[in-house]
């Protein structure tokens, strides 16, 4: 449910969540962002950590994942950033030599991290197991990245040496799965892998502040760049909304606003940078996008217009497939939370319940460290633990399932194609957009209604029909089997009281009337409740048929799965998962 009609740059936050950047902006600053956000953090100018502050300063050279995340974060709330890249305890032992004082505001956020909730029970699971899970994931992560990224420069070269534009689309996709798998390197210590994504014009820098600050410790709200970074011309937030933007970019979205993502970033550096006179944002990294075309240019000695020719198509498609990947997969879709809707009640404000919340998982790649790296599976856990490798993932699953089961709570799971469809019905989504739930009474009731027409009752107070709106909403709500019977198969009256004769006119004529009227309308009503009783013992004998002929087909299905039970038993924990995901794969095709 949504709370306030307002116009996307104004958005209120239904979390509480204060915020001032301006979001129909076409440049967007991630420093910017930054900037913003401290004036509502409350940290004084130093680091804040729930509802202390520390001065870190004199940490920043010997931090062990590097200097950028805390020269970045001075003067933010860094909350949560400190709780999910820190599974061990040592941490925490370590800021009280760097306490300072207790903040004066409270904290810009609703979220909690309590001793007893979800997201802190499932970090000490996490840890009990830390030692026993395989740790040669890493290595395998590295072997993907580097291979996409050779394979991608070979087929650039191959495609300007013979003009060949379908070896360039491959590279194009190529080239759009080494940023994605580069983003796995974002959350960690800076090396050389990080700098791949330059490569493809994603500059690492940005995308730390834009992806992990912004988005991770703050998914689809208010403060997450990502959801309102191609604003004004793709809006997910709901509000109110012209027809261009609720249906017009189902169309100009994929064919503009998808390929030149990569393109759109660099112009907003550059915007800054000349427009603005920010210079704090732009390094030598920058100029690596040069790299592939000159390397090209170099070895296949083609004219310097056809090379750029080439290299813009080969960009074009990363970011077509880049932007398909990232914004139709995993976080947009009207059965998953995002700023404007109702949010959880207070108890239930847990961070990490608030990560499941907002995260969509696709059952065809789920489980998989390769399409999980390249594709952004396993993106639930990669929420609750976003400094860990992607290699690491796939082992987290048992003690993530089982501290699940202990607070009643589930990882959402769909196929892609219901993640690709719910982006487009996001984008259409407004204010006081709640489908109406009918009352099952109203459904109960509109049975009775070729009955009461078969006695000739007045239609005025009959039930009017369900919507086709409501009616759907009706049965997916309620599961209750109704039968309903046709007029023919109920006894009706068949013999009506013999017309009465003409009395003379007397004193007691107006009395013998009103007598009279008072035992037609009782025989009417007799004959309505008998109908009545009759609809519903009819009623119940056809559903307890219904019922009786389905018992021997749920004992067989019943039968039918307790009988793979031994072999799910010989599968170990990842096989059994691949076997619940393939089934119910299985079970969305036939329907």
């Amino acid at each position: 449910m949504v709370t306030k009609n307002v116009n996307s740059n104004n958005f209120r936050s239904s979390l509480g969540i204060k915020n001032q950047y301006d979001k129909n902006s076409v440049f967007k600053s991630p420093d910017q962002w930054l900037e913003d956000k401290k004036k509502f953090d409350g940290a004084e100018g130093l680091w804040r950590i729930h509802d202390r502050l520390y001065d870190l300063t004199n940490f920043i050279d010997i931090h062990p994942g590097g200097q950028f995340w805390l020269n970045v974060s001075k003067g933010l709330d860094i909350t949560e950033a400190f709780e999910s890249y820190h599974i061990s305890k040592k941490p925490e032992k370590m800021l009280k030599q760097f306490f300072v004082r207790k903040a004066v505001t409270p904290r810009n956020s609703p979220f909690t991290f309590k001793e007893d909730g979800f997201y802190k029970t499932l970090k000490r699971n996490v840890r009990e197991v830390w030692d026993d899970i395989p740790k040669n994931g890493i290595q395998r992560s590295k072997y993907i990245i580097d291979t996409l990224l050779i394979s991608s420069i070979i087929l650039v070269v191959l495609a300007t040496k013979f003009s060949n534009y379908f070896i360039a689309i491959i590279a194009g996709i190529l080239l759009s799965l080494v940023n994605t798998s580069a983003h796995n390197y974002y959350h960690q210590k800076d090396t050389f892998r990080n700098c791949y994504g330059y490569l493809g014009m994603s500059a690492a820098r940005d995308w730390k502040i834009i992806h992990v600050f912004s988005h991770h410790f703050h998914p689809n709200s208010v403060l997450d760049i990502q959801v309102y970074l191609v604003q004004p011309f793709l809006q997910f937030y709901p509000h109110k909304k012209s027809i261009t933007l609720k249906y017009l970019s189902y169309i100009y979205g994929p064919i503009f606003v998808w390929p030149l993502l990569f393109i759109y970033t660099y112009i907003n550096k550059i915007y800054y940078w000349v427009v603005i006179g920010r210079t704090n944002h732009i390094s030598k990294l920058d100029l690596l996008p040069c790299v592939i075309p000159t390397l090209t240019y170099l070895i296949t000695n083609q004219p310097l217009l056809l090379v750029l020719k080439m290299w813009l198509f080969v960009i074009l498609v990363a970011g077509f497939c880049f932007t398909f990947v990232g914004i139709t997969t995993t976080h947009y879709h009207p059965n998953i939370f995002i700023d404007g809707d109702k949010p959880r009640s207070e108890d239930e404000m847990d961070w990490g319940i608030n990560q499941l919340d907002t995260v969509g998982d696709r059952v065809e790649i789920q489980g998989s460290h390769f399409f999980g790296m390249v594709l952004f599976g396993d993106h639930a856990i990669h929420h609750l633990f976003p400094s860990l490798d992607h290699g690491l993932l796939e082992h987290l699953y048992p003690v993530v399932e089982k501290t699940l089961q202990q607070f009643n709570l589930s990882i959402r799971v769909s196929s892609s194609l219901d993640m690709i469809r719910g982006y487009f019905l996001l984008l259409s989504k407004e204010v006081g957009a709640k489908t109406k739930k009918a009352y099952y009474l109203l459904q109960v009731m509109q049975r009775t209604v070729p009955y009461i027409n078969a006695l000739g009752l007045p239609e005025e107070n009959l039930p009017k029909p369900l919507q086709e709106e409501e009616s759907e909403q009706f049965l997916n709500s309620e599961d209750i089997l109704l039968v309903t019977p046709t007029p023919a198969s109920l006894p009706l009256p068949t013999s009506t009281p013999p017309p009465l004769s003409p009395l003379p006119s007397t004193p007691t004529q107006k009395q013998s009337g009103q007598s009279l009227s008072k035992r037609s309308r009782k025989l009417k009503n007799d004959a309505v409740e008998k109908t009545l009783i009759g609809y519903v013992k009819n009623a119940r004998t056809e559903l307890s048929h219904v019922r009786h002929m389905q018992e021997p087909k749920a004992e067989a299905l019943k039968m039918l799965l307790l009988s793979m039970l031994p072999d799910l038993r010989k599968m170990y924990d990842g096989g059994v998962r691949t076997f619940k995901h393939k089934a119910l794969e299985t079970v969305d095709s036939i329907f």
